[in-house]
């Protein structure tokens, strides 16, 4: 027979992994589908999307990808080459700003571009099967809203390789968190 107290550990060991747990779509407005117009705003629709390699964020200078005024942006990626052939090419990581809108409900998101912030070029040397590593500062402007990379190598297409957003100012702290007990200063 099982103790009361290992029954509790083991239901509060049950809920937390359940809760780790991946739920593509469960809190999702869109269900994990990408919203209207994702692929024409960044670019990387039909036959321009790159499908012999995949930039995925090895390192960035905030966590979650979310910056402060003031903050430096900057962003380490790895070209991943998916093909048994090296790829040596010339391209450029492209930021843009972008943002969602509603039409009719909360379920009809649209994805649209506000700004094209320019682009920095990029080299890789790719060996077949294998990455590497380019670090890429973006001008990403002080102004609060969400920004995209796309990275585009010449004649092999393009792909999103992340989401960076910039905060508001901080507030005052004086209005965050009044001190007026007695014993706090």
């Amino acid at each position: 027979m099982i103790g009361k107290t290992r029954r509790l550990s083991l239901l509060f060991l049950a809920v937390s992994l359940s809760t780790l747990a991946p739920r593509q779509g469960l809190a999702a407005p869109l269900g994990g589908k990408r919203p209207k117009g994702f692929e024409e705003a960044l670019g990387i629709e039909g036959d321009r999307q790159a499908k012999d390699f995949e930039v995925w964020q090895v390192d960035g200078g905030a966590p979650g990808n979310v910056f402060w005024p003031g903050d430096a942006v900057s962003f380490n990626l790895r070209f991943l080459n998916l093909t048994d052939q090296p790829i040596r090419a010339k391209g450029k990581v492209e930021a843009m700003q972008c943002g969602t809108r509603t039409s009719g409900t909360v379920f009809n998101l649209e994805f649209f571009q506000i700004a094209d912030l320019g682009a920095a070029p990029v080299e890789v040397d790719l060996p077949a099967n294998g990455s590497c590593d380019v670090r890429v500062d973006p001008k990403i402007p002080e102004k609060f809203g969400g920004y995209v990379l796309v990275a585009e190598l010449e004649g092999r297409g393009r792909c999103r390789s992340l989401l960076a957003h910039r905060r508001p100012r901080r507030a005052a702290r004086s209005r965050l968190l009044p001190l007026r007990h007695a014993g706090l200063r």
